[in-house]
C-alpha cells in the first residue's frame, strides 16, 4: 500500500483522494458498508461538486434495472437513495424497491432479520443495522409522503436498542434464536449505531428525541475511551485492544453532527479534532484508509475482537469521507 499522506495535505485533497478510491468498489448487489460509502460520497460532493452524486444515481438505477430481487436488497443505501430522489437525480421507484425489501424482512421482537437466507446468520441481529435500517425508513417516509414508514423507522431503532443493550452501551450482535447477545462492546459497532441515531434525529427531531438521548450517551462513552493519540481501541475500555481507524470517522462525524446541540459540539471539539488528526494520518496517498478492521463476523468471545485483521473497505472509506466532509465548510 502507498505511504500515508503528509499531515500538511489539505482536507480537500484528502477528501478527493478518499472519494476516488471509494468509487473502486462497484456493486452488483449490496452489502454492509455500501450505505456509508454512498453517504460519504454524497457528503463530500456537496462541497467538491465532482459529480459523485450522479455516479451513484447511475449505479442505483443500473442495479434497479438489472439486479433480480433479493433479500440483500434490504442492505441497499436507502438514505442516499432518498437524498438522490430529493435532488431529482433518481427515480422514486428505486427508493420504493429498497423500502419494499426492508419491510418484507422477517422480524423477531420487532427487529428485521437481515440475512434470513443464510443458515448460520438467519436469526442474527447486528448493531450495524442501526445505521441504515431506521434512517432509510424515516427518510423514505418523508420523501414518499408515507408517515407509516417514519413510525416504522423509529420503532425499528427502539427495538434494535432493546435487544442489543449491554449495560448502558451496545453489543455487536444478538441472536434471536438463542435469545442472547455477544456482550462485546465493539467500538466500530457503537459508532455505526451512534451515527445512525443522529441521522434519524436530524430528519425527525421531535419523534426521535429519545434516540438522540441514547446517541448522546454513546458519544460520551466513546469520548471516554479515546486514546491519547486520538484513536480508539477495537473494544470499549480495553487497553489491550488494537486501534480501529473507522471509529474516528464515526466519532468526528457524530461530534459535529447537526443533530448535536451547539454546546455539546463545543464540549466534544477537542476530542473530535484529535480524532480527525488520527484518521488523516491513516489515509494513504492513493486515498486508501488503513487500519480498518476486516469484515467482523459474530463470535462469542471478546478475545476475537481485540486484534482483528485489517483491510481496505467501503465502510472505512465512507466513515472517513463523512468525517472529512465536516471539515470542508458549508456547502456552496
Amino acid at each position: 500500500m502507498a505511504e500515508p499522506t503528509v499531515a500538511a495535505a489539505s482536507t480537500t485533497d484528502l477528501a478527493r483522494a478518499v472519494a476516488e478510491r471509494t468509487l473502486s468498489w462497484s456493486e452488483g448487489c449490496f452489502y454492509w458498508g455500501d450505505a456509508i460509502a454512498y453517504d460519504g460520497l454524497l457528503a463530500v460532493d456537496d462541497h467538491l461538486h465532482a459529480g459523485y452524486g450522479q455516479e451513484l444515481a447511475d449505479r442505483l438505477d443500473r442495479w434497479h434495472r438489472s439486479a433480480p430481487d433479493s433479500w440483500d436488497d434490504a442492505l441497499a443505501p436507502g438514505a442516499a437513495a432518498a437524498s438522490l430522489v430529493a435532488r431529482g437525480q433518481l427515480s422514486p421507484a428505486v427508493l420504493e424497491r429498497i423500502v419494499a425489501a426492508m419491510t418484507r424482512l422477517p422480524r423477531s421482537a420487532g427487529v428485521p432479520l437481515l440475512r434470513p437466507h443464510v443458515p448460520g446468520w438467519r436469526t442474527l441481529v447486528w448493531v450495524d443495522s442501526l445505521y441504515h435500517l431506521p434512517i432509510t425508513l424515516v427518510a423514505a417516509g418523508r420523501q414518499l409522503d408515507r408517515p407509516e414508514l417514519v413510525e416504522d423507522g423509529i420503532q425499528t431503532a427502539q427495538a434494535l436498542l432493546r435487544v442489543l443493550a449491554v449495560d448502558s452501551s451496545l453489543g455487536h450482535a444478538y441472536d434471536a434464536g438463542l435469545r442472547r447477545g455477544t456482550g462485546v462492546r465493539w467500538t466500530r459497532g457503537i459508532g455505526w449505531a451512534l451515527l445512525g441515531l443522529l441521522d434519524v434525529a436530524a430528519v425527525v427531531p421531535e419523534e426521535a428525541a429519545g434516540l438522540a438521548e441514547v446517541a448522546d450517551r454513546l458519544l460520551t462513552q466513546l469520548q471516554g475511551s479515546q486514546r491519547p493519540h486520538g484513536a480508539w481501541p477495537t473494544v470499549l475500555e480495553r487497553d489491550d485492544a488494537d486501534d480501529e481507524t473507522s471509529v474516528a470517522g464515526f466519532f468526528v462525524t457524530a461530534a459535529r453532527h447537526p443533530a448535536v446541540p451547539g454546546h455539546r459540539q463545543d464540549e466534544l471539539a477537542a476530542a473530535a479534532a484529535a480524532g480527525l488528526r488520527s484518521l488523516t494520518e491513516q489515509v494513504a496517498a492513493d486515498g486508501t484508509v488503513a487500519g480498518v478492521s476486516h469484515d467482523t463476523h459474530v463470535t462469542w468471545s471478546v478475545e476475537d475482537y481485540l486484534h482483528p485483521a485489517t483491510l481496505a473497505s467501503p465502510w472505512g472509506q465512507g466513515a472517513a469521507l463523512r468525517a472529512l466532509a465536516t471539515d470542508l465548510g458549508s456547502p456552496a
